[in-house]
């Protein structure tokens, strides 16, 4: 790194130092912005209750961040995941056990998993969970129609693709389940396959909460959830204590700007948000999991961490083969995952983060160990606990202003990491016995101009990686090459142990 660079570094970190502690003075000021929207919430949701509207309940504070979202135009929010199976999913099973499990009630009478059977109202600027006084299970669980007698992995690979940004029927609860036969792979020639689909807005719930729900409808959740590993917090997450708390509020000022301007990216991934077609060009990528664990430890760095080195490496060889300007760094956000899941509810238990990526360090060797060091850091500092805890607040907003100020704007990418089951899990309910073959997911890139989507699944003990760049952005012809990028770099990275610097 050269010395203008660190200067500079040193000067904007400074910079964001003094505006820190600049407007600490108005972080205690927060409570008094708060409080006119708290009031103005409790009264619409004592007004909703007096004035009888059939709203089931008003939207958690949580849930509501995520589900002020454009559901009937251009949904942002959606999360799609795709099962495969060997055998053949009988659909009048799959649909009469749905039923009996989405019909499950307490001892009060009253559902357990009411929201799958109600929709989204608006009324005072606030969501409410609103009854679907015509539901029916068969308008949310259907038959794939195909184009033909089979169907095809490229038809449905496309079919999936569109998924995420389809609109959703008005007044009917935001999911559906399609069930795909006579699905045909070439990795599987002449058996018998069929594909589970999910789709479900994320105002519903994160993706383990979603999977929860629906792998428990067909039977299956028993079987996956010991085979599930378990999730990675961040430090204060588990139990943070009061100095942990405390150091997470005199810090806030400084995370807030590093999570919020500070993650504001400036390349040739980012364009103008109406220019946006919101479909993606994808590629994909399959490595046995030891096989890449086994490299981590030869590297000394943690599983994430390599795999978010390789891809940092693809996309800086991309962006330097293609003539476009490299950052030193671009941000991607994710999601983390929280303790204290109840499983019983449907429920968003996540907060948002963002990480930078490493992509204006030249020397291999730098590159890998910074990423790990950035990831380690993040997991380690009060930024996820500071997410965490101001997610609600962002909910006390009317949907409006939800919608105006609660965008990403700022990153390059999203990028979605989800561990799956171990093990193949069978299906033993849904006609003859199916076994699961394969786990695919892709969500929408929040609201904002993000066009690019980084997805990470470890399941059946392989590793996938999945890069999806909005049709605005790329070609496929320039996808393919970036994913030929990130291949070349996970090569380069199994193929030594860290031991050795030079410039890729």
């Amino acid at each position: 790194m050269t010395f203008i660079r660190k200067l500079s570094n040193f000067l904007t970190e400074l910079i964001f130092i003094l505006v820190a502690v600049l407007s600490f003075p108005s972080f205690l000021l927060l409570p008094l912005f708060i409080l006119p929207f708290y009031i103005y919430r409790t009264i619409i949701k004592c007004l909703s209750k007096t004035l009888n509207l059939k709203a089931a309940k008003i939207m958690t504070l949580r849930n509501s961040v995520v589900a002020n979202d454009n559901l009937y135009t251009r949904p942002e929010q959606t999360v799609v995941i795709s099962i495969g199976f060997k055998g053949r999913l009988d659909y009048q099973i799959t649909l009469d056990m749905a039923t009996a499990h989405f019909d499950k009630r307490n001892d009060k009478n009253e559902l357990l998993f009411p929201e799958f059977k109600q929709y989204y109202s608006s009324w005072g600027g606030y969501l409410f969970w609103k009854n679907d006084d015509s539901f029916e299970m068969s308008n949310h669980i259907r038959k794939y129609e195909g184009k033909s007698s089979t169907v095809s992995y490229e038809e449905l690979k496309e079919f999936c693709l569109e998924l995420p940004r389809k609109p959703y029927t008005r007044k009917r609860s935001p999911w559906e389940v399609l069930v795909v036969n006579d699905f045909q792979h070439d990795e599987f020639p002449g058996e018998e396959l069929s594909v589970l689909i999910l789709r479900v807005h994320h105002g519903l719930g994160d993706g383990f909460s979603i999977l929860e729900s629906f792998t428990s409808a067909v039977g299956m959740w028993e079987n996956i959830k010991e085979k599930l590993p378990l999730p990675i917090y961040s430090s204060g997450a588990v139990n943070p204590s009061f100095w942990y708390y405390l150091w997470m509020f005199l810090s806030s000022p400084y995370h807030s700007l590093k999570q919020g301007p500070g993650s504001y990216d400036i390349n040739a991934f980012r364009i103008k948000g109406k220019n946006l077609q919101k479909k993606l060009r994808t590629g994909h990528l399959k490595y046995e999991l030891d096989f890449i664990k086994g490299n981590c430890k030869k590297w000394g760095v943690t599983f994430s961490g390599f795999v978010f080195a390789a891809v940092c490496g693809g996309f800086r060889n991309f962006m330097l083969e293609n003539d476009m300007k490299v950052p030193e760094y671009f941000h991607v956000g994710m999601p983390f995952p929280w303790p204290g899941r109840n499983s019983s509810k449907v429920q968003n238990r996540m907060c948002v983060c963002i990480m930078k990526f490493p992509v204006g360090t030249a020397l291999l060797e730098e590159r890998v160990q910074l990423t790990d060091e950035i990831w380690k850091k993040l997991k380690k500092s009060p930024a996820p606990l500071m997410n965490w805890t101001f997610m609600p607040i962002f909910g006390l907003l009317p949907g409006f202003l939800v919608k105006m100020f609660i965008r990403n704007n700022f990153t390059t990418a999203v990028l979605s990491n989800f561990p799956g089951p171990e093990d193949k899990i069978e299906l033993r309910s849904a006609g003859e016995p199916c076994l699961t073959e394969d786990i695919e997911f892709v969500t929408g890139l929040w609201r904002g101009n993000c066009g690019v989507g980084i997805g990470i699944l470890s399941a059946h003990g392989i590793l996938k990686v999945n890069i999806g760049v909005d049709e605005a952005i790329l070609e496929q012809t320039q996808v393919d090459a970036l994913k030929s990028h990130i291949e070349k770099e996970f090569k380069i990275l199994t193929n030594h142990s860290g031991v050795f610097n030079c410039e890729v």
